[in-house]
Order: C-alpha cells, then sequence, then structure tokens
C-alpha cells in the first residue's frame, strides 16, 4: 500500500529523560498497525550508540521499527546516530559535523509518502538545541507535526508538563494531548492519583493515559501491550485526524 503524500506527523516529546518515550511511541505504533494503518516511526537523532552492542540499528530505532512492522531503511528511521550521550549540538560539533534539517526534513518526507502516518519520537525535550538557534520545537514547527507530551505521573511533574505545554504553544505548536507513566513513582507518593486531573485542568489539554509502574517491561511485547491497553488510541486517531480504515 503506499502512503499519503502529505501524512501526518506526530512528534512524541517529553518534559524530561528518560520518561518513557519509546515506550509510548512503539505502543502507540503497534496500536494503530493492529487498526490497519500504515505506520512510518523514526527517531532523528539518537544518542548513546555502540556500534559493538547495537550494530546498525540503535536501540531505540530499533524497539520503534520492531512494533511498526515497518521496512524503512535505516537512513529514514534515525538519519543521525552518536555514540556521545550529550546534547545533539555537542555530541555533532565533536565530530565537526553539524546537524542538517534538510538531511532530517528529506527522511520523513520519504517516510511520509510511504505510511499513513509517522510517529516521530524526540530527543530530550522540545528545547534540546540540534545547532546555533534550532533545537527541536524549530523541526517540529517547520515540518507541521502535531504533538504528544509523555510526562511522568509522580510529584515535581505539574511544572515540567505546563512548561512544556507553554513552550510549545508558544512556539507555534500544537499539543493534542499527554500520556503519563508511573515508571519509576514511588509508591507512596499522594500525587499520583490527582495529577491527571490537574494537567488537564492546568494546561487546558486532554490526558489520554495513565501507565502504570511495570516490574518487567524487557521485551517488545510487553512494552506495546502495556502501552496499549492503557492509551486512549481511539481518541489519539481522531484528535489526528486519520480516516477510517477501510478494508480491502
Amino acid at each position: 500500500m503506499s502512503g499519503n503524500p502529505s501524512a501526518v506527523a506526530v512528534l512524541v516529546t517529553s518534559t524530561d529523560l528518560f520518561v518513557g518515550k519509546t515506550f509510548v511511541a512503539s505502543g502507540l505504533a503497534r496500536a494503530l498497525r493492529e487498526r490497519g494503518y500504515s505506520v512510518g516511526v523514526m527517531k532523528p537523532i539518537e544518542l548513546g550508540w555502540s556500534p559493538d552492542i547495537d550494530g546498525e540499528w540503535p536501540i531505540d530505532a530499533e524497539r520503534l521499527r520492531t512494533a511498526a512492522g515497518a521496512d524503512d531503511p535505516v537512513e529514514d528511521v534515525v538519519p543521525y546516530i552518536f555514540e556521545d550521550m550529550v546534547a545533539p549540538q555537542v555530541a555533532a560539533d565533536r565530530l565537526r559535523e553539524p546537524i542538517e534539517l534538510d538531511r532530517i526534513v528529506g527522511a520523513l518526507d520519504r517516510l511520509r509518502d510511504r505510511h499513513d502516518i509517522v510517529l516521530v519520537e524526540g530527543v530530550g525535550g522540545l528545547a534540546v538545541p540540534l545547532d546555533d538557534g534550532i533545537n527541536l520545537a524549530n523541526l517540529a514547527r517547520n515540518c507541521d507535526m502535531k504533538v504528544i507530551v509523555v510526562a511522568r505521573a509522580h510529584m515535581g511533574t505539574l511544572n515540567l508538563t505546563y512548561l512544556t505545554v507553554n513552550y510549545a504553544r508558544q512556539c507555534g505548536l500544537d499539543v493534542m494531548g499527554v500520556i503519563m507513566n508511573m515508571f519509576d513513582s514511588a509508591v507512596e507518593d499522594p500525587t499520583t492519583s490527582t495529577n491527571k486531573r490537574m494537567i488537564e485542568s492546568m494546561c487546558d489539554v486532554p490526558v489520554w493515559g495513565v501507565i502504570p509502574l511495570q516490574e518487567d517491561n524487557d521485551t517488545i511485547e510487553k512494552i506495546v501491550g502495556q502501552c496499549s491497553d492503557c492509551v486512549d488510541v481511539d481518541k489519539f486517531i481522531e484528535a489526528v485526524g486519520l480516516p477510517p480504515r477501510v478494508e480491502s
């Protein structure tokens, strides 16, 4: 099946590092695939790549590709791969190879041509620098991406989520919704039962799901299954504007 040349692209960003972007993006990719959509996935920049351990595909990009069932080439799914676990601009500067937005945009355009929707997992947060004066928010705006925010469920998330959502809006981005997770929430944290309601009130944005704390998420099936069970995928599809899938 050929994709729609103007297929929607959705940026999965977060309030912080290690919040669960890959988890959420993989879960959404599998859920959409199971509903009959052709799903492209992208990790424009991946950090902390070890060629001896990871091989050609760094770990996040490989998880995304597996969840989506996509066979797109590595250069389209992950245009930039760096070994250093530092800010993208720092990693690029160390190699004296500046990150070129045209390279990322070209890869995204090819994915949009092939698929009904492309899920783009960000690196860090929206303000993380890619080059002088250019960050992830600039990329998302230039590519007309819609945005979902992955946020922690525990104490402290209200401020971080509010700042992220409002910075996105100041940059001209459409924040469709928030997905929360409890990956590192303390069991006794009293705020986890109220943060969903507070985020919806403070940010004027729906929270599509809260992913509970899991003891074991070591397989892709467990990861995507848990996310699909906890996130309102139908509301996501409606917000994105995907047409009903027509069976052939």
